[in-house]
């Protein structure tokens, strides 16, 4: 019954990247958990945590448009391959505040 949450110091990284972590909670044998229980962890309950599901955590109608797109779907993929995955643009609060240089210049 205990709420999980995932941060940056889950798995030590020479950079604040948190794929390795995500790979990690689900790869790690009898450890591990699945995808969706683990991304719930780096974004629901952490928001949760916090006191601030009412604002962050999901998109949803009413709450901060913070997300960010990834080079890969990370449910088609094996799981340790996660760890590899890069960021390619950042929405926060409604507004682009990263573009991967290497990313495309329009999403589809």
């Amino acid at each position: 019954g205990a709420l999980v949450t995932i941060g940056s110091d889950w798995i030590l990284t020479p950079d604040p990247n948190l794929f390795p972590a995500l790979a990690g909670a689900v790869t790690r044998t009898w450890e591990s958990v699945g995808l969706s229980d683990a991304i719930d962890m780096m974004t629901r309950n952490g928001a949760k945590s916090v006191g601030r599901l009412d604002r962050f955590g999901s998109l949803e109608v009413g709450k901060l448009a913070n997300f960010i797109v990834l080079d890969r779907h990370l449910f088609a993929i094996d799981p340790k391959k996660i760890e590899g995955t890069m960021i390619l643009l950042t929405i926060f609060e409604g507004q682009p505040v990263y573009l991967n240089p290497g990313a495309p210049t329009r999403f589809y």
